[in-house]
């Protein structure tokens, strides 16, 4: 019986030729190719569990070529990216981008075999992809006291959400909790500048602090944000999640959980696919997922990943998105009420 699949990007196929061999005696099916194309094309006609690729590759180098299987090969194979340690200032950059491990040449098989175990556990765990063929059924046994708004954003956001919240008639008949990946020091600085900017409070969430209908809340930095099931935040020190803290993902889980159907998820710019996960958990309580079209992003591999994800979600412009949410919370709004 087969444990897994593991695709090897990889020009040297002298050693990488060893390394196929020891994992195809060890019970798992592994495929080499030569470079970039051939690898995204094999990605695209099969499904792997792991891809062990070279940043050094030819025809398209291992980092593109991971954004690439980021956003064009659903479910995801886990990535592990090898390179020179004279590359060493790159590893941040590849983390940051959805590569789940780095190992430096010259390798070490027995290292690499460990981080294919690991890839492959990752990805065995991970929750499949939302299928268009089943209806999701709503959740109508949660009746919470408001709507909600959850959103998610990374590269390019701070622009792109001043000028969401700009454009959308605010105040909404519910809370707007916003997760940015940031440093500590930059998300409070730019929680006191929007403070500044909008006619609604906005603040940098903090411990127990009660979610108001009208008001917007920032997650800090270095630490998740969830929701309680009295309507409040809190502060979650656990690990990162799609190798960010804060993760949307959190958010987005709690926020399904206490709001059902009466929670709207909206995934903005970003790298990686932060927010993608949690916006199944929103789509399967019988929330709504919002994305902005990945062709208006500064970075469109996170709205990518939603829409791989969550095939029923509405892909919009960030402008269209802030002129209609006002009437979807409204309607919301209007719903609970006469359940009351």
């Amino acid at each position: 019986m087969e444990k897994g699949k593991v695709l090897i990007a990889e020009d040297d196929i002298f050693s990488f030729g060893v390394f196929k061999n020891y994992l195809v005696q060890s019970g798992y099916q592994a495929k080499n190719v030569k470079n970039g194309r051939e690898a995204l094309n094999a990605l695209k006609s099969e499904t792997y569990d792991v891809v062990v690729l070279d940043l050094e590759l030819p025809s398209i180098n291992g980092m593109d070529l991971a954004n690439r299987i980021r956003t064009e090969v659903f479910p995801h194979p886990a990535l592990i990216l090898t390179m020179s340690r004279e590359r060493k200032k790159i590893e941040r950059q590849a983390l940051d981008q959805g590569i789940n491990q780095v190992i430096f040449k010259p390798i070490d098989l027995r290292q690499l075999y460990n981080a294919v175990l690991n890839g492959i556990k990752k990805t065995s765990s991970e929750p499949t992809t939302a299928s268009p063929l089943f209806p999701i059924k709503k959740n109508t046994s949660i009746t919470p006291p408001f709507p909600t708004v959850v959103i998610a954003a990374s590269t390019g956001g701070p622009q792109v959400l001043e000028k969401f919240l700009k454009c959308t008639k605010l105040p909404l008949k519910a809370p707007i909790i916003i997760v940015l990946h940031g440093a500590d020091w930059s998300l409070e600085y730019w929680a006191e500048y929007m403070d500044g900017e909008l006619d609604v409070k906005f603040h940098l969430a903090k411990e127990g602090m009660k979610l108001e209908p009208g008001e917007v809340y920032l997650a800090p930095g270095d630490k998740h944000l969830i929701i309680n099931e009295n309507y409040s935040l809190s502060l979650d020190d656990g690990p990162k999640e799609c190798f960010v803290k804060p993760s949307a993902n959190p958010l987005f889980r709690t926020a399904a959980s206490t709001f059902g159907g009466f929670c709207v998820g909206i995934v903005f710019t970003g790298l990686g696919d932060d927010g993608a996960a949690g916006s199944i958990k929103i789509a399967e309580s019988g929330g709504s997922v919002i994305v902005q079209d990945p062709a208006t992003a500064p970075a469109p591999f996170m709205p990518k990943a939603t829409i791989g994800k969550v095939p029923r979600c509405d892909i919009n412009s960030l402008e269209n998105i802030g002129n209609l949410l006002p009437s979807k919370i409204e309607l919301l709004a209007n719903q609970l009420k006469l359940r009351k």
